[in-house]
């Protein structure tokens, strides 16, 4: 069961990274992205057992997942930064909106009745 669910999520990772690519780049550079990108993908799934078995021997079973989700929020913080905001609209994606101000949310939270 969990080599199906490995499977299945290591098949949705590469279909939508390479359609992120594709649109990303433009089709002069598609070849070379789309190596490196397969490239860092084999690097990462050999390399990602190893780090993985070292942190659990340093810190029990908890640890690799900790560091992992730690991980991945600092990247998705990075990520909010780096991607320009027309590749999220040419993908779909709307960029979060952080310019909510304190008042805003008193008022919100006294209009709705708690429970």
């Amino acid at each position: 069961m969990q080599l199906t669910v490995n499977n299945l999520c290591a098949i949705h990772y590469l279909l939508s990274a390479s359609k992120i690519v594709m649109m990303a780049f433009p089709e002069q550079k598609l070849a070379r992205m789309n190596g490196i990108l397969q490239s860092f993908t084999g690097f990462g799934m050999l390399v990602g057992p190893i780090l993985g078995s070292l942190l659990f021997n340093l810190g029990g079973f908890q640890l690799p997942f900790y560091t992992v989700g730690v991980l991945l929020l600092v990247l998705a913080a990075i990520n909010q930064y780096v991607i320009p905001p027309e590749l999220e609209a040419q993908c779909g994606y709307k960029r979060m909106d952080t310019s909510v101000t304190g008042s805003e949310i008193s008022r919100n939270s006294e209009s709705r009745p708690l429970g």
